[in-house]
């Protein structure tokens, strides 16, 4: 069973050699760095980085929040995944509810945005509770489509 611990860079260079393929699609459009490069800036930049690992110590995806340089109460939330863990999706969307309201805890407001394509990701944040508000048809560096998202905390 899968279980979470803190990321480290050493998560980051293994999740990045086995990542999703829309996953990668997606850091790249966005920010034309490599995932291994996306991966370390989201252990470094959150507060809480988070590793999800399977019984063999694999991971299957890191999550985490960077919270905005001017607004401290809004974490500009991230994940990214292997393929391995749909071996676990449903204890995986599940237990995702549980992340997000213990990552809210810390924000009033978590947000991001995420490539039209990767419709994976689009599905388990609507299954999150996130509210889809924008569509940005060129965005990033490659001016490809994406959704703005948020989840405001409620009081």
């Amino acid at each position: 069973m899968p279980y979470l611990r803190s990321a480290t860079i050493e998560d980051a260079i293994a999740l990045s050699k086995n990542l999703r393929a829309e996953d990668e699609a997606e850091v790249k459009a966005m920010t034309g760095e490599t995932s291994l490069d996306a991966l370390t800036h989201g252990v470094l930049a959150s507060d809480l980085p988070v590793s999800i690992v399977d019984e063999d110590g694999q991971i299957l995806g890191m999550f985490g929040a960077v919270t905005a340089f001017t607004q401290p109460r809004i974490g500009t939330v991230w994940m990214l995944a292997s393929p391995d863990i749909l071996k676990y999706r449903r204890r995986f969307a599940k237990e995702s509810k549980q992340w997000i309201e213990a990552l809210q805890e810390h924000y009033d407001i978590l947000c991001n945005v995420v490539d039209e394509r990767n419709t994976v990701h689009i599905r388990w944040l609507q299954w999150c509770g996130f509210t889809f508000i924008q569509r940005h048809p060129e965005f990033g560096v490659e001016n490809r489509p994406f959704i703005e998202f948020v989840r405001i905390k409620h009081v």
